[in-house]
């Protein structure tokens, strides 16, 4: 008779959707919620527990028709690997976080490369991860701001994501996730707060609904995934950004969790 293996471990597992990556991703990111940005702002990334930052940065690039391409940021990673919990999370000021973070997740909090204004306003830009970068703050990638870069200052691009600006010109809104082989959100019909991965990997934008040093709700009026298909914060195991915590999930469809548990029992009862 044929034998099955798989756990009760890997069960679990499918049931909780839960994506293991042994790249670096980025997670989370506070853009510019309500009320006073600074100390509120902040990136996580996430890959495999204790794994070396060196050699990375994060670049934010400038999207309007007017700077597109330009480095508005750049923060050097190279001093730090992710947490005992495979998270890294940079804040723009080491204040209280309510919730606090995970105390395996790795913090750093230094100066704003460029100093205020919000380093994360939300505009029309991009997130970079990548490696090796020779660029640094107010290059310009895309000279003629076609909203094509002309040049990569960089080794690789580990991961990207973009952003369109909600102001009624998308022609003249650009972001350059999809050109590196990632993604770019559309013009979601507002201008997000935040944008997220779900505990799977599917990206999500929101507005919050600001509490400074948090918790971040979930504005359940202006939350989508990154195919614009709106969704509801009823759909998701949490209420709030997760900084340095592991991110919530989509709660599996009812028919979905019983055809889960159904093949789980089965595989069990059949194994040997």
């Amino acid at each position: 008779m044929r034998r099955f293996t798989i756990s009760i471990a890997l069960c679990l597992t499918l049931l909780m959707a839960v994506n293991s990556q042994a790249s670096i991703v980025i997670n989370e990111v506070l853009l510019e919620p309500s009320g006073p940005n600074f100390g509120q702002q902040f990136f996580e990334l996430r890959g495999a527990p204790n794994q070396s930052l060196d050699g990375l940065s994060l670049v934010v690039l400038v999207g309007e028709a007017d700077g597109s391409g330009i480095v508005d940021q750049v923060f050097d990673l190279s001093a730090f690997s992710l947490g005992s919990n495979g998270l890294f999370l940079w804040r723009d000021t080491p204040g209280v976080l309510s919730p606090a973070p995970d105390p395996d997740t790795t913090v750093g909090s230094t100066p704003l490369p460029l100093g205020p204004p919000a380093f994360l306003a939300n505009l029309s830009q991009t997130f970079l991860l990548v490696s090796g970068l020779t660029a640094n703050p107010t290059d310009d990638l895309d000279g003629n701001n076609d909203g094509t870069l002309d040049s990569m200052p960089w080794n690789s691009v580990v991961d990207a994501i973009g952003l369109r600006e909600n102001d009624g010109t998308p022609a003249n809104e650009f972001a350059f996730g999809e050109q590196l082989g990632f993604y770019d959100f559309p013009v979601t019909g507002f201008d997000p707060d935040a944008i997220f991965r779900d505990c799977d990997g599917m990206w999500y934008a929101t507005d919050i609904d600001n509490n400074p040093g948090g918790p971040f709700a979930f504005d359940d009026a202006e939350l989508v995934d990154i195919n614009l298909n709106p969704r509801s914060v009823s759909e998701l195991t949490g209420t709030t950004m997760t900084p340095g915590s592991t991110n919530v999930c989509l709660i599996p469809e009812p028919a979905t969790a019983a055809l889960l548990m159904i093949g789980c029992a089965v595989s069990m009862r059949r194994r040997r």
